[in-house]
């Protein structure tokens, strides 16, 4: 308070050096008993007026009422009054210099009065919210997510222990440059895939204005390094098995936006549905799983989405599926196979399509095929026998269109024999000018073998195609 003789001082300088001991006495105010302490100081240090103060208790917030009858002549108190309760009470012993209190000097101490409410009260105030804040922080720390969020000028305003350790600093420098490359206005979802000291997170989050002009951005982290580990050792593992040991690995990638985590609980959820191990559905990110199929070829993976899929009633839901290729040599199968998956999504729209093998001599009869069947399966071409033999037995195509008019004897029956290999469910069709029964007696056809004759009849060549495959 004011460190000089009273008499010394004019108004101005004693306004100056109460202001002086306000502000000293606010340095403390993050922490209420020191802060209380501190306006105790200023009021029992005050040099001219003597004083002391008696506040509020720092737990309980009761305060004890002056001793009225112990009052010297020359003593006052002044109440500390707040809005509602009481927080405490000033007695002054006179003033510094001897004088009798005069009306000046009494407004002076409900001036001081007044100033030390008001700060009790927003003291009182900030530690409600630093409690509040110190609960919530214990509540998202408790998260099995990460939560980080900035203010609108990129500093971090709150962040739980599980984002911390997944961040550090660098991650949070890495989040912040990589959301900003996205360029997204506000309040559009950001979804964010980040490698942070060789741990794969995912990120989500958006812009939300928390109160009037008050913007911040909020994301939350997936730490996703166990179950890619575990997805790429199991894939290593089944790679491996498959060059040793022979049998077909296809890795089928699921993707639904509607609802974080919806497609990996429903497809885990029915798993057997599948002839899938549970521990063989993993999730990428809150929208995407991947599942391994051992045993299986593409054919058979693909017919059993097609048919089982629609049972999951997942929302705009994408799916690719790509077989491990044993006879090509990489050094990362399980990455590669990964990878390719999921570049293959971009084909999504035809991922669940039967793809058809078309062996013809004339291109313009493929292009006919696929303005008919277009819609509903793929068409596919090979440059020689050999490649449509390795095709077939490989698992990838669900069928074969076999020109009898331009392949022989020795062409047909070879790949009647890799169709057989193929098994239950591949389908073959026939194409022809001859007449049906010409075709049957020169072509060695038999009465349940399928004939496309040329010129093909649209809607009959479509219907065909969709009964074999159940497609209606």
């Amino acid at each position: 308070m004011p460190d000089a003789a009273p008499a010394s001082l004019a108004p101005a300088e004693l306004a100056a050096s109460y202001l002086r001991s306000v502000a000293i006495s606010l340095k403390s105010f993050d922490e209420f008993a020191s802060f209380l302490d501190a306006l105790k100081q200023l009021v029992g240090e005050d040099r001219y007026l003597k004083g002391a103060a008696q506040l509020c208790d720092v737990f309980s917030g009761e305060t004890k009422q002056p001793d009225f009858e112990s009052l010297e002549q020359n003593e006052t108190v002044i109440a500390i009054a707040g809005a509602k309760v009481s927080r405490g009470y000033l007695k002054y012993a006179g003033r510094a210099d001897g004088r009798p209190f005069g009306a000046e000097d009494l407004h002076l101490m409900g001036a001081i009065s007044s100033v030390v409410s008001a700060l009790v009260e927003q003291a009182q105030n900030f530690r409600k919210k630093e409690q509040a804040t110190s609960i919530l922080q214990y509540l998202m720390n408790q998260l099995p997510l990460g939560v980080v969020c900035f203010d609108a000028q990129g500093s971090v305003l709150v962040e739980n222990k599980l984002a911390q350790r997944l961040l550090g600093s660098s991650g949070v420098v890495l989040l912040k440059s990589q959301v900003a490359r996205e360029g997204r206005e506000n309040r559009d979802w950001v979804k964010l895939h980040l490698e942070v000291d060789g741990n794969l997170i995912y990120c989500e989050g958006r812009s939300l204005e928390v109160s009037e002009g008050v913007v911040i951005n909020a994301y939350v982290l997936y730490d996703l390094s166990s179950s890619r580990e575990k997805l790429l050792k199991d894939l290593e593992l089944e790679a491996y098995l498959s060059e040793s040991r022979g049998g077909a690995v296809v890795v089928a990638l699921l993707e639904s936006p509607a609802v974080a985590g919806e497609v990996y609980r429903k497809v885990k959820a029915s798993a057997a549905d599948y002839s899938l191990e549970p521990t063989k559905v993993q999730p990428l990110d809150a929208y995407t799983c991947a599942c391994i199929f051992r045993g299986k070829d593409v054919r058979r993976v693909r017919y059993l989405l097609r048919q089982r899929l629609p049972c999951l009633a997942l929302e705009d839901l994408r799916v690719a599926l790509v077989g491990y290729d044993a006879s090509v040599a990489v050094a990362e199968p399980a990455q590669g196979l990964l990878d390719a998956v999921s570049a293959a999504l971009a084909q999504s729209d035809v991922a669940l399509l039967p793809e058809l093998l078309v062996l013809e001599i004339y291109p313009p009869v493929v292009d006919a095929l696929e303005m008919i069947v277009g819609e509903e399966c793929r068409l596919r071409t090979v440059d020689s026998i050999d490649a449509a033999d390795a095709l077939i037995r490989s698992g990838q195509v669900d069928g074969l269109i076999l020109d009898v008019d331009g392949y022989g004897q020795a062409e047909r029956e070879r790949m009647q024999r890799a169709a057989s290999s193929a098994g239950a469910g591949f389908k073959i069709f026939y194409s022809s000018y001859k007449q049906l029964q010409m075709a049957r007696s020169t072509c060695g056809l038999s009465e349940g073998d399928t004939l496309l004759q040329k010129p093909f009849e649209t809607q009959e060549v479509a219907d065909l195609v969709r009964l074999q495959f159940n497609l209606a």
